[in-house]
């Protein structure tokens, strides 16, 4: 089996079946960085004391996740809207395998992409989801 191959199937759970959570973290992400916080000396502080509403009333858990250092792999490989809520071991893959990383991310947009064109939706368990599957199974082939 080919490292792409791995690294795909590692990651295929990850970028299709959870989308919608990962879309609710991503808010709390958003919510920080429109704070315009500097990362460093009080950031947990500032963090912490932000304006929640019901959308993001438990993003301030997660202050000490955004203000961390990162080195710079992980502000390389951080463009990609799913790492930070990767495990240990998928972020160590993808730091071992940065390539085939966004193309397995490329994919999965595409795949989102073509399933809200055609259907309107992105959900779970239904001719949208089967869909959905289908392209990306095809983009990573193309990868």
């Amino acid at each position: 089996m080919t490292v792409l191959k791995m690294v795909l199937l590692l990651f295929m759970p990850i970028l299709v079946s959870f989308s919608p959570l990962v879309a609710a973290e991503d808010s709390c992400y958003k919510w920080f960085i429109r704070a315009k916080i500097s990362k460093g000396k009080d950031c947990e502080m500032k963090c912490a004391m932000l304006d929640t509403d019901l959308g993001n009333f438990d993003c301030p858990t997660r202050c000490d996740e955004f203000c961390k250092e990162q080195d710079l792999t992980e502000k390389v490989i951080g463009t990609l809207l799913y790492y930070p809520f990767l495990t240990p071991v998928e972020k160590t893959l993808v730091k071992k395998y940065p390539r085939e990383a966004i193309a397995v991310y490329k994919a999965k947009r595409a795949a989102e992409t073509a399933t809200e064109r055609k259907f309107s939706r992105n959900d779970q368990g239904d001719e949208s989801d089967a869909f959905r599957h289908f392209v990306w199974a095809g983009k990573k082939e193309r990868a």
